[in-house]
């Protein structure tokens, strides 16, 4: 596992930027996952960015969802594809029959989850993968507990992801209380994996991450286990370490 520490969010979204766009002039055909949130919206102002310039193009990738809120139709506002739509996908050249959503209202789950994994083995694997870190050192929708040999499946969020996500929304009341994920496992066989952590609030988290034990109690320590790992962090979120 690669740290690599920067002064501030500015100077990790420049960063975390370039090396998205290196991955995908050198691997232009493979399944890229980027997370929602407010950790990667630099992110994605600085690829759409790139795009907009014509020094990047994603007419070759693929994009696969990492998570999606179990219930929530395509149109509701609190729809997490939706999100990434709004902030990079409408703004960059996927290919419309190169984006893979889960399908989170659909009638059966199982085969959603089936049909999910599915994907990934069609395109041989995920090549870029892209992640936050949560409160809890969740993943994805991957909560504490977590078993690192999942696959892609329905699971119940606890209560500090509700909170986190009533942000979003406004209010606990409106967040749906379980999520679709990509499991561990599917996330632990990507090619290239990158972490992005910015800000004080996550030090603590980040701490635990590096520094303690490697267990499905804390989700992220897994990536200490995982091969082709870069965490880019800001000096606030490395200020424990």
């Amino acid at each position: 596992m690669n740290i690599i520490i920067k002064n501030n969010a500015f100077e990790i979204n420049e960063y975390a930027a370039s090396m998205v766009a290196a991955y995908v002039h050198n691997n232009p055909q493979r399944v890229l996952v980027f997370p929602t949130g407010n950790t990667p919206l630099g992110l994605y102002k600085n690829l759409n960015g790139l795009v907009a310039r014509k020094e990047l193009s994603f007419s070759s990738s693929y994009l696969l969802e990492l998570d999606e809120y179990l219930g929530i139709a395509a149109h509701d506002q609190r729809n997490l594809f939706q999100w990434l739509k709004r902030s990079f996908i409408d703004q960059v050249d996927f290919p419309e029959d190169h984006l893979y959503r889960f399908q989170a209202d659909a009638a059966d789950i199982d085969t959603e989850t089936r049909r999910i994994e599915q994907v990934i083995k069609k395109h041989n694997g995920i090549g870029l993968l892209v992640l936050g870190i949560g409160p809890n050192g969740h993943l994805g929708f991957n909560e504490p507990g977590s078993p690192f040999d999942s696959r892609t499946r329905v699971i119940d969020l606890t209560r500090a992801s509700l909170e986190s996500s009533a942000n979003y929304w406004g209010d606990i009341s409106v967040v749906p209380t379980q999520g679709l994920t990509l499991g561990m496992q599917t996330l632990s066989e990507a090619q290239q994996t990158i972490m992005i952590v910015t800000g004080k609030h996550k030090a603590d988290i980040l701490y635990q991450m590096i520094k303690g034990e490697v267990t499905p109690d804390l989700p992220a320590s897994f990536l200490r286990t995982m091969k082709n790992v870069t965490i880019l962090a800001d000096k606030d979120a490395v200020s424990m370490l």
